[in-house]
């Protein structure tokens, strides 16, 4: 998610962020998956 927020204009990256937490069905699987976004950074890193 981060990097939507830097590789593209903040309001197209903003809306985008929008769209995708109406896209789960539960806080706990928006937080599973920003999670895991953190996790592969890491293991990337």
């Amino acid at each position: 998610l981060r990097r939507l927020i830097y590789e593209k204009e903040p309001e197209v990256a903003l809306e985008q962020l929008i769209d995708y937490i109406r896209n789960t069905k539960s806080n706990d699987d928006f937080l599973k998956a920003i999670k895991a976004s953190f996790d592969k950074e890491k293991k990337i890193k």
